[in-house]
């Protein structure tokens, strides 16, 4: 009689069908944790954004990097810009190369003034993403909002805030931006549940519904 703890070898006749019942036994677990597997909430949602990979990431025909291009962190991006006028003042057009898109960095709510406009209407937490600004075009960008938005892992695209009183993140209106000049510049952007999936311009009307995106999955 074996005791607890020690494995008998099977011999014979026994031997095998114990071998095949073991088998089968191993097959039927693998199909129980393959079907676990298939809905384990860890695996990624069908819907879940992923990288576009059919729009070619070199420039079009006019130069500039085209709408719905997925780029590394790392990468430029030369784009065409567009500011609509308020009231009576013309809209301002020109072109931007934005490169050196730093991996966004978790601020706190509580740093964002309450007395700024529409700062009652961002839920979530901020995020600050910096980056470089070109005016690679001929008119004079200077005072004029240059910023980035997001997508989160749900495909979702996040509130973008601009600031150039905040501390953690100045510089969201570059003071003197003529033609040749280099910013450093810092958006910030709002998600509510889910993580940061990409970085993205938006601010050229081919761009809005496909913005450049810089991947940070």
């Amino acid at each position: 009689m074996a005791g607890r703890g020690v494995v008998v070898a099977p011999s014979g006749q026994n031997a095998c069908m114990r071998s095949i019942n073991t088998l089968t036994l191993a097959v039927a677990c693998a199909a129980l944790l393959t079907g676990c597997n298939a809905d384990d909430d860890s695996a990624p949602a069908d819907d879940a954004w992923k990288p576009d990979s059919s729009v070619p990431t070199e420039p079009g025909d006019d130069g500039f990097t085209r709408p719905g291009a997925v780029l590394a962190p790392a990468a430029s991006a030369r784009v065409p810009f567009l500011d609509d006028g308020f009231g009576d003042e013309p809209d301002l057009t020109g072109s931007l190369e934005i490169s050196d898109v730093q991996v966004p960095v978790e601020g706190e709510r509580d740093a964002i003034p309450s007395d700024q406009a529409f700062s009652d209407e961002l839920d979530g937490t901020p995020y600050y993403v910096t980056f470089t600004a070109k005016n690679t075009g001929e008119t004079d960008l200077s005072g004029t909002v240059i910023r980035l938005t997001a997508v989160d892992v749900e495909g979702d695209t996040m509130a973008t805030w601009a600031s150039s009183s905040l501390e953690p993140c100045p510089g969201a209106f570059p003071a003197d931006f003529g033609p040749g000049a280099t910013a450093t510049i810092c958006s910030v952007v709002f998600v509510d549940d889910d993580d940061l999936a990409a970085v993205g311009y938006d601010r050229a009307p081919d761009y809005e519904d496909d913005p450049v995106l810089w991947d940070l999955t």
